[in-house]
Order: C-alpha cells, then structure tokens, then sequence
C-alpha cells in the first residue's frame, strides 16, 4: 500500500510540474482536498512530495485560500480543531529535516505569499494559537543535526517568527543565500530566494 501510494504521489507530481496541469487540477471540485488529506501518507518521500505540491498550490492567487478550504473539510470544526492543526501535527511528530523544511516552506509562503489579507491573518491567527515556532524548534533539537539542512532551517524559523510579529519587510526577513527556488511568487519578491525547487 505504501509503494502505491508513493507512485501516485509522484505521479502526480511529475505531471502537475506543468502550469496548464497544475490549473486543471485546481479547477477541480476537491482536488486540493485530496491532495491536503495526502499529507497523511505513510511515506515519509511521498509526505514531501505532497508537501511540495501544496507549496506550488500556495504560489497561485487563490492557493492560500484553497488550502484553507481544504483543511477546513478535513478538521473537526465541531471539536473546536484549527484548519492548520494537521499540518503543525506532521512537524510535532519530528519528522526528517526535509519533511521539516518543506512543512516550514510551505507555512512561509502562506504567510508571504499572494495570499490576501484576511487569509494572512487568519493563518497568522492558527499558526500562532498553535504555537508553530516553538513546536518547529522542538522538532529540529529533535532530530540529528544536518549541516545542509541547518542553515535553511534557521532562516526560515527566524523569517516565520518575524512574519509572525507582523514583519513583512524583505529588508527585515533577509532571504536564504542556500535556497535557490524555480516557484517564486511575482507578489512575494522577499521569497524569490528561498523556495526554491522544492
């Protein structure tokens, strides 16, 4: 089950690396839900590639507010759940540094991205109540240091902690030197440099 899974995850990838794909995947009814509820996979290659994904998602215009969407369907909003709970959930549990990275990518690009204000804050609102950057931290004295990863990863937490404050200025959340990016978004220039690839 797990090398299935694998498979259609990278399949899925590899075919949404095109912009036209990536639109008609969007234009779905659920497709993005599906693609959120995939974080859950057992591997932890494909639980990247997903992670991946949800980042190219999160580039788009209405990215941002899409993911939301989704994990609105998938939390328990009866049980007072927050939608991002699941996913500061993947970084409790000390994931790989790469899985690590990708879960900080894809929050700093929901935060910077071209997202509109009132999803920005409301992912500021979560991300806070469900205290990101100290479970991020735990995670990383978690697991073994990795002197390729590190660096990147201390950007990142530094960059999500200001965006956190309310920092939004490049010149105040200096871009990663190590962290080229083929997905950058045209609204977020302060990103052009740190996702990258990924």
């Amino acid at each position: 089950e797990e090398r299935v899974q694998s498979q259609c995850v990278a399949c899925l990838a590899l075919w949404m690396q095109r912009r036209a794909a990536l639109e008609a995947v969007l234009a779905q009814p659920h497709a993005v839900t599906c693609i959120v509820a995939a974080t859950s996979v057992r591997s932890p290659r494909a639980q990247l590639q997903v992670l991946q994904l949800l980042l190219r998602v999160a580039l788009t215009p209405r990215g941002t507010g899409q993911l939301l969407g989704a994990w609105a369907a998938l939390s328990d909003s009866e049980g007072g759940e927050l939608r991002l709970a699941s996913l500061v959930a993947l970084l409790r549990r000390a994931p790989p540094p790469e899985l690590q990275l990708g879960v900080l990518r894809l929050a700093a690009v929901m935060l910077d991205g071209p997202a509109d204000d009132e999803e920005r804050a409301a992912v500021v609102s979560e991300f806070r109540q469900l205290g990101l950057i100290d479970v991020a931290r735990q995670a990383r004295r978690s697991t073994a240091a990795d002197a390729a990863l590190d660096g990147e990863r201390s950007v990142l937490l530094s960059r999500l902690q200001g965006l956190l404050e309310g920092r939004r200025s490049s010149s105040e959340l200096s871009p990663s030197p190590s962290s080229p990016s083929s997905h950058s978004s045209p609204s977020s220039p302060s990103w052009s440099s740190s996702v990258r690839s990924h």
